[in-house]
């Protein structure tokens, strides 16, 4: 592979072709084959915490929600001990549990309204990725409310929180980053 060819790979994959083509001066009908097999990511958005969503279980301590996700998947909203975390349901019926007591704050905590899924387009059916979900700490020690946004990958072998971005003004697309990365990375540690 040449050079040219590498860096068109690296652009096709990561930027769109109407920014592509002026780079490289071809037109349309020259694009080598390798850009029609590239997957382009895109975002596919669904309620969490209200439309949709059906209780499955309520007492004095909590509650569970299940809610439509994309592609056969679904996500449980667990609400215990006024902490708040998901776990992804699969088309098969198994439950992968995101821990965000363990993985993203141990303070108590609520979840944003909307689940963004990051999914890729094959054969016709759109494929899940990563999954985007924030996860708002309330406050402790006097320190304000801090707004994490969770990303977990989403393949075969496993589903599991990879990364947590920390509040910026570019905190949605640095979720999106490290969500299209995921596939690569391992299951986040617990935090302190």
């Amino acid at each position: 592979m040449t050079s040219f060819s590498l860096v068109l790979l690296v652009l096709i994959t990561t930027w769109p072709l109407e920014l592509i083509l002026p780079l490289t001066g071809m037109k349309g009908k020259h694009i080598p084959e390798i850009a029609s097999n590239a997957q382009r990511v895109s975002s596919v958005y669904t309620s969490i915490l209200d439309g949709g969503c059906h209780l499955q279980q309520s007492d004095e301590m909590g509650s569970e929600l299940i809610c439509p996700g994309v592609s056969g998947y679904k996500l449980k909203i667990v609400d215990f001990d006024n902490r708040m975390t998901v776990s992804v349901i699969d088309p098969r019926g198994r439950e992968h549990p995101l821990n965000f007591q363990d993985t993203i704050t141990r303070g108590f905590s609520t979840l944003g309204k909307k689940a963004e899924w990051r999914v890729v387009r094959k054969n016709g059916a759109l494929i899940p990725i990563a999954l985007i979900i924030r996860v708002n700490q309330d406050e402790i020690n006097g320190i304000g409310e801090v707004s994490y946004l969770s990303v977990s990958k989403i393949s075969r072998s496993e589903i599991c929180v990879t990364d947590r971005i920390n509040p910026t003004v570019n905190q949605n697309s640095q979720a999106r980053r490290a969500a299209d990365a995921a596939a690569s990375k391992p299951c986040r540690p617990s935090v302190p």
